[in-house]
């Protein structure tokens, strides 16, 4: 296969194909079908990429399109996570962080909350490079808010552990339970 050199496509099988371009140039592509929809995967080039690595690219983004996610926006998204982590500022953390729990928060809201807790009480915090955001720089966001608005205080104090390579970095002293917004009626 590696041999071809005429423009065209030869099959391997499940999909995956040598793809020779008009101009010579030899690539591994990944045709599939997402629903109605066929999508064109290109792996890298030939010189890059051996048969069983590509073999091994295609079955790991076919696994994704059985589970009916797009490998193409996947494959985007995996390669912005990767950006954001090389500048790392506190805020795509955060951002991070809240794409991979949403899946397991119970409904829609609870992300919305997140995602309102964290851009607006650590706003000051966003730009921030996450290694130059210490204990003090947290506490400072949460403090003024925690006894007001306990929610998005204990939201914040949740999400520190998930910076990466630095689980538990903010050792808050903030309480497990939060206290009540409003005070209970007294009993008769």
């Amino acid at each position: 296969m590696g041999w071809q050199k005429e423009p065209g496509r030869s099959p391997d099988g499940g999909g995956l194909y040598l793809d020779v371009t008009n101009d010579g140039r030899r690539r591994w592509v990944w045709l599939y079908r997402l629903g109605a929809r066929r999508r064109e995967m290109v792996f890298a080039p030939l010189a890059d990429m051996t048969l069983a690595e590509a073999r091994a690219e295609r079955d790991k983004w076919r696994a994704l399109a059985r589970e009916g996610r797009d490998p193409i926006d996947a494959r985007r998204a995996e390669r912005a996570r990767a950006a954001v982590k090389a500048v790392a500022t506190f805020g795509a953390v955060a951002d991070d962080y809240i794409e991979a729990h949403r899946a397991s928060w119970k409904n829609a809201k609870h992300a919305t909350n997140w995602t309102n807790a964290i851009r607006s009480h650590a706003a000051r915090l966003r730009p921030r490079p996450v290694d130059q955001v210490g204990t003090e720089d947290v506490l400072a966001v949460l403090k003024p808010i925690r006894a007001e608005i306990p929610d998005p205080a204990s939201r914040l104090r949740d999400a520190n552990p998930a910076l990466p390579d630095q689980p538990n970095r903010f050792d808050l002293e903030l309480p497990t339970e939060c206290p009540p917004r409003h005070n209970p009626p007294p009993a008769s």
